[in-house]
């Protein structure tokens, strides 16, 4: 209904010098899109809470590989935007069919009605609408930023824009799945065992996030602009002002993973959930004020800078006081210093990258490796006691005794 009632307001958000056909089309089936992905959460989030989320998996990324095929198909045949929306909507709805049949034959129990006593009733929609609150104001930090630069800026910058959040996103694909995976197992943690233990299983998290940090962000910084060069042409290069920007709020969203992790598994919606709000509104004010001055870079700017002003600082200190029993201080200072290693290594690795000139996908492959082959050596050297490169190590030997049990006693 909230989407729906958005229809009027479109033509005020399109900031275009030549309208698009069948806009409201195009919305509408987008907006299906996201409704589909609700239709069977009911049933599914019981498999993430009893750690089988892999078998969801499972069947999205099969769903996903024939979906993006057929829309692949259908872009050459008919050129077509709204079958390329149709396809997608079918395959939201074609998966959360399938999931929900996967966890009614697990748990054949959730089809029979039950009934609830006030006081549960009660909970749940305080839990819930807590959760709401937060999700929201979260949507609105992340979100805000493209509608701000349509209309301040201009519709086509957020098209040139989408190109770098398009990276941004399949890249933090891979690490917000590992620490999402292990959400459910840290809810049974957190319900059984004592403060030490939380602690240190929150610490191996957080050296695996330094590590991953100190991959990821290096290599997209330096290397996201020769890539979009070499894949759409030079005129859809953005400043490396903006990179850096958009760095920064990559790199947030790393880091804090374990903290979120926790956040989900120790339900800390209810505290929190008036910082988070207060963070989305601090970040449309400052959007606002640092675009109309800086512009894309000042907008995409804001919201590291709301983040680190209210939750960042605020979500450790609650979760340290209330299930850590300790003081954040030496995670505040672990993330510093994390952080001014990666600005250093971002430093030399432009040294390093400026002896290539990337001007084909052979080249920029090979400064591709350089960057990573640096970046992975680093912080390896850097992290190589932590606990969280210990998991790897072990996670990784797990995986080989399981796919060469021979030669791997």
């Amino acid at each position: 209904m909230a989407g729906v009632a958005l229809i009027p307001v479109l033509p005020y958000i399109i900031n275009l010098e030549n309208p698009v056909p069948n806009l409201n089309i195009y919305y509408l089936l987008a907006l299906a899109n996201i409704v589909f992905s609700y239709l069977c959460v009911h049933k599914t989030s019981i498999l993430t809470a009893d750690q089988k989320q892999y078998k969801v998996t499972l069947v999205t990324v099969i769903i996903s590989i024939a979906k993006t095929v057929l829309q692949i198909i259908s872009l050459f045949i008919w050129a077509d935007y709204i079958v390329y929306l149709v396809i997608g909507c079918v395959s939201v709805l074609l998966t959360n069919i399938i999931s929900s049949c996967v966890a009614s034959r697990e748990y054949p129990y959730i089809n029979k009605r039950v009934s609830l006593n006030t006081e549960e009733k009660k909970d749940i929609f305080n839990n819930i609408g807590s959760v709401f609150i937060y999700k929201v104001s979260t949507v609105l930090v992340t979100t805000v930023d493209n509608i701000l630069i349509s209309i301040l800026i201009g519709t086509a910058v957020v098209g040139y824009y989408s190109n770098y959040l398009l990276l941004q996103s399949k890249i933090s694909m891979f690490y917000v799945l590992i620490f999402t995976s292990i959400t459910a197992s840290i809810g049974n943690l957190v319900a059984s065992e004592n403060e030490k233990k939380k602690y240190q299983v929150f610490e191996c998290e957080q050296s695996l996030s330094f590590l991953i940090c100190g991959v990821v962000i290096p290599c997209y910084v330096l290397l996201v602009n020769d890539f979009i060069n070499v894949w759409l042409g030079s005129d859809y290069i953005l400043s490396y002002d903006l990179v850096l920007a958009a760095g920064l709020n990559m790199y947030l969203g790393c880091v804090l993973q374990p903290l979120w992790s926790y956040r989900e598994a120790t339900g800390m919606y209810q505290k929190t959930k008036w910082v988070m709000l207060i963070c989305a509104v601090l970040n449309l004010v400052l959007s606002v004020a640092l675009g109309l001055f800086f512009g894309l870079t000042g907008i995409i700017l804001a919201t590291s800078i709301a983040r680190l002003s209210t939750y960042i600082w605020y979500e450790p200190k609650l979760l340290f006081r209330e299930h850590f029993k300790k003081s954040p201080k030496k995670y505040y200072l672990d993330i510093t210093l994390n952080f001014l290693t990666i600005a250093i290594m971002i430093a030399l690795g432009t040294l390093v990258g400026g002896l290539f000139v990337p001007n084909s996908w052979i080249s920029w492959i090979l400064k591709a490796c350089c960057i990573g082959i640096l970046s992975l050596v680093s912080v390896m050297l850097l992290y190589r006691r932590s606990a969280g490169f210990k998991m790897l190590k072990e996670r990784a030997y797990t995986v080989c005794a399981a796919l060469f049990p021979k030669k791997i006693k």
